[in-house]
């Protein structure tokens, strides 16, 4: 897991680098996802494109779905929200800021927490 969370900050600032310079470049969509969820989501989809790469699936699209279901959008939905939410590159910047932090804390977390496959009987 420690390894993933780098990975995944690397993937994030990658995606910062295809938006578009102006402002609203795409029109807002009528089924927007609201910002706190979209950065919930967009911590999940970067998540899984982490262990698409370091993993072989057979059937990478089943996780998608199960994405889409846990938040209850479409991948259509998905596309047109983040299209329109990258538009505008300095509310994107914050949003991806606001990812790698809520990244960096759960990364501290879990490397302060004990390690579980550590057996005390030693």
């Amino acid at each position: 897991m420690n390894k993933i969370i780098p990975l995944f900050l690397l993937l994030l600032c990658s995606i910062q680098s295809c938006t578009p310079d102006s402002d609203n470049a795409y029109p807002k969509p009528d089924n927007l996802i609201s910002e706190d969820t979209y950065i919930d989501l967009l911590i999940d989809m970067q998540l899984a494109k982490v262990v698409f790469n370091s993993e072989e699936f057979s059937d990478a699209d089943s996780i998608l779905t199960i994405i889409y279901d846990k938040y209850g959008i479409t991948e259509e939905q998905y596309r047109t929200s983040h299209a329109w939410y990258q538009s505008n590159y300095e509310e994107q910047q914050e949003r991806v800021d606001i990812a790698k932090e809520r990244l960096l804390r759960e990364q501290a977390r879990l490397e302060s927490a004990p390690d579980s496959t550590q057996s005390s009987d030693n």
